[in-house]
């Protein structure tokens, strides 16, 4: 038979009718236990030398979000808990001893584009100049971003590495080498209808084509 009693939860302090034995209510147990992840995963990403940006958030999915500080260029991305470890374990296995990081990564395979649309179409531009322009639409579009993030990305879109399940790029529609070739300010080339949250696996699809 089912013994009632009340109880006084001794972390928020409210009182209910329970058959429950434990101390807490079931609310405040799974709080605690959230509680304990946060901090459990806050020490990993800290071993691993990545600084963190205020609390996480969950992204649609349930997934707590992390603002991470990468430690190669102190810049700022976000990422899910799961996703920058599996990032950090895939490079390890591969033999890419660096961290994953939202910034340089994508910079790292815009090299590697860059290089393979070189060799297929040929230089008819200075490189030189191209890499400036190229630095100053990426910065330009990180600022637009952050202005307008709510409009650019209204479902909250994590931004990651390729490979990542679940990542989304910040992506220029008119790719970047083209607006270069077209003769567009990097105002222009960096302005918000020229910019979308594409998924990488799309993202590096519509780069090799």
């Amino acid at each position: 038979m089912t013994t009632w009693r009340e109880r006084e939860c001794t972390e928020c302090k409210q009182v209910m009718l329970t058959a429950s034995k434990a101390s807490i209510c079931l609310q405040c147990k799974c709080k605690l236990k959230s509680k304990d992840a946060v901090k459990n995963e806050l020490d990993i990403i800290a071993d691993y030398g990545y600084g963190v940006n205020g609390e996480p958030t969950k992204n649609k999915f349930g997934k707590r979000v992390y603002k991470l500080i990468a430690p190669c260029c102190n810049g700022e991305f976000a990422s899910v808990f799961g996703n920058l470890i599996s990032g950090i374990k895939k490079n390890e296995q591969s033999g890419y001893h660096k961290l994953p990081c939202g910034l340089c990564g994508p910079k790292h395979r815009m090299e590697t584009a860059l290089k393979g649309y070189v060799e297929k179409n040929g230089v008819d531009y200075d490189e030189a100049t191209f890499k400036q322009y190229k630095h100053q639409v990426q910065g330009k579009s990180d600022l637009v971003y952050k202005a307008n993030e709510k409009l650019l990305n209204p479902t909250g879109l994590v931004r990651g590495l390729a490979g990542i399940k679940g990542a989304y790029h910040l992506d220029h529609k008119t790719p970047i080498i083209e607006c270069f070739k077209k003769g567009w300010t990097p105002e222009q080339a960096s302005h918000i209808n020229n910019l979308q949250m594409l998924h990488w696996q799309e993202n590096l699809s519509k780069g090799s084509k």
